[in-house]
């Protein structure tokens, strides 16, 4: 029996870009589950909407490496369940990022949840984390459970 039994990985923001990249089998330790809260997906589309991220994004890989970094162009490689947490009220990613997302992983017969966080913006309350908390480890549990 693998000592690497239960693994995942979960992400805020700019890291939940790099959580999703460790959702293909081929990590060590094995993911088996994958969080992300209030995440970018699409990079491209995001610069083009959010022009106080631009600076950050150029120096990060230039406009030609965003579709690398894009997680919503590499879903295909995406192994494991993926809970997508948002705010409805998010100004510095739009909710329409998560949705996007979500919508791409189910059109590639992916595991998906998603937990929308009402009146939620960028930054949550300390009781709208709570909600998503409970939500993220309801999600771990079931999904770090299995054998």
């Amino acid at each position: 029996m693998s000592r690497w039994r239960s693994h995942c990985a979960a992400g805020w923001a700019r890291r939940a870009r790099a959580t999703r990249a460790c959702a293909s089998r081929s990590t060590r330790p094995p993911i088996k589950a994958v969080a992300s809260f209030f995440a970018a997906t699409d990079l491209a589309r995001w610069r083009e909407a959010n022009p106080f991220v631009r600076d950050y994004l150029d120096d990060l890989c230039g406009p030609e490496g965003l579709p690398v970094r894009s997680p919503i162009l590499r879903v295909a490689q995406i192994d494991v369940p993926v809970l997508l947490i948002h705010g409805d009220r998010d100004e510095n990613v739009p909710i329409a990022q998560t949705l996007a997302m979500a919508e791409a992983l189910k059109a590639h017969g992916k595991d998906v949840e998603t937990f929308i966080v009402q009146s939620g913006t960028h930054f949550f309350t300390e009781q709208q984390n709570a909600l998503a908390r409970r939500k993220l480890f309801d999600f771990l549990r079931r999904h770090l459970s299995r054998s």
